[in-house]
């Protein structure tokens, strides 16, 4: 009966350490965003959004996208996360941000149409 006190007394600690192991993992790709780094940001933020789909981190990947001007691939990732976060005011901001963008790097031709 002592056995399983002790046990029961140490499950709490241990759920604590596995969540805070799982989050300081979770957050590795957008501590490299924020740090400038995003080659690393872009491959960590792939892989972790195919473990668990996160609109906030899709958003990231545009504003990378946007750093490369992929203006369009980054508009269609806004506009994703814009219909899954309809009042996250940031998603619109950037999703503005892309649209401007793309209509200001339009060619004239293009234009046209």
């Amino acid at each position: 009966m002592n056995r399983l006190k002790t046990t029961i007394r140490y499950i709490p600690v241990l759920l604590v350490l596995l969540l805070s192991a799982r989050l300081a993992h979770a957050t590795t790709g957008t501590e490299a965003f924020e740090q400038g780094d995003f080659s690393a940001a872009e491959t960590l933020l792939e892989n972790e959004i195919a473990a668990n789909d996160d609109p906030r981190k899709r958003l990231l990947l545009a504003r990378i996208e946007m750093q490369r001007n992929e203006f369009e691939s980054a508009y269609k990732l806004m506009d994703s996360v814009v219909d899954e976060l309809p009042d996250d005011a940031d998603a619109h901001y950037w999703l503005g941000a892309s649209a401007g963008s793309l209509a200001g790097n339009v060619s004239l031709f293009r234009a046209a149409r």
